[in-house]
Order: C-alpha cells, then sequence, then structure tokens
C-alpha cells in the first residue's frame, strides 16, 4: 500500500498532539478507502467489446450516410475513432486506469493524424487500401487534434459513470446463504 504524503505546518522535530491526531484521522481514512473497495473494480471485458462494436458502425456511418447533418458528417467520425481507440485499449487491458486510458488512446490517435505529415512509401501504400484509409487517415489536420480529444474525453466521461455504477451495486448474495 503507498503511504499517503501529509504537509504539515509543524516542525518535524516538534511532538504536537494535532499532528498525531491528523496522521491518524488521514491513516484511517486510507483504512476505510481500502476496506470499501470492491474485490473485481476493473471493467467487464463484454462491456468494452459491446461499445467497440456499436462505435464501429457508427463512425462508418459518418462517412457513409449524406443525409447526416454537415456538422456529425465532419467532425463525429474522428471523435469516434478516438473513442474507439479508448475502448480498444480498454478491452485489451481492463485494468488500466483512466488516467492511463486517455493518455495512451490520445497518443495513439495524435500519433497517428501525424503520421500523415509523412510521405513514407509504405505509410503511401497502407493508406491506398479503405482499411488502411480508415485507421490511419488522409491529411494532417490540426482540427483532428481537437475532435480526438472529445471523443477521448466523452469516453473516458463514460467509463467514469460505468465505474461509479460498477462501485456502488450492492454485493451479490447467494440464494442459498439464506
Amino acid at each position: 500500500m503507498e503511504t499517503p504524503v501529509v504537509y504539515s505546518l509543524v516542525p518535524a522535530n516538534q511532538d504536537s498532539p494535532i499532528l498525531h491526531q491528523g496522521l491518524t484521522l488521514l491513516d484511517q481514512d486510507v483504512q476505510d478507502m481500502n476496506a470499501t473497495k470492491p474485490a473485481t473494480d476493473h471493467r467487464s471485458r463484454i462491456q468494452c467489446g459491446l461499445i467497440v462494436i456499436l462505435l464501429i458502425p457508427l463512425g462508418l456511418a459518418t462517412r457513409m450516410f449524406d443525409w447526416l447533418p454537415e456538422f456529425i458528417r465532419d467532425h463525429a467520425g474522428d471523435a469516434l475513432w478516438a473513442a474507439l481507440i479508448y475502448w480498444g485499449i480498454a478491452l485489451v487491458f481492463p485494468k488500466l486506469s483512466i488516467r492511463t486510458l486517455v493518455i495512451g488512446s490520445l497518443a495513439f490517435s495524435f500519433a497517428i493524424e501525424l503520421s500523415q505529415l509523412s510521405s513514407h512509401p509504405a505509410l503511401l501504400e497502407a493508406r491506398a487500401n479503405r482499411f488502411g484509409a480508415l485507421v490511419l487517415g488522409h491529411g494532417f489536420l490540426w482540427v483532428d487534434l481537437i475532435r480526438y480529444t472529445l471523443g477521448v474525453a466523452t469516453a473516458a466521461c463514460v467509463d467514469l459513470l460505468l465505474a461509479k455504477h460498477r462501485t456502488s451495486r450492492p454485493p451479490m448474495v447467494d440464494p442459498s446463504d439464506r
């Protein structure tokens, strides 16, 4: 268990009852937090997989249907793509923290966008087919970085809401124990 850092205005060489009481309360809070942690506080791979399966057709729809509003056609696809990256990483690594998922998915998304500045033959060849073009994109746009950030932020908010739901559920009771 990680030891909490406590900052105090009381010099370290003075034995202060107030400082001692504060450290005792802090230690009790840490123990209480650990005692109330659920045994399985990580996300479900099934849930992540279902979200990935939902995001793929939604993202493709933004490129295929001309009847969608122009704003949706222009911006939603990139945001959904970045959210897909977030949930794809969560599917493979369900115990990662939300912060780590945000950093990882933004780093991946930004790296893909920055790779569009390169004219390396292997990247150009990969972008020549439909799948490669969908994954790697065409042409660098600064606004895509904003779209990716919004998509990942939305995915993280959904993940946070799902995490609150996971931790707020009462423990399951075995009917045979009654």
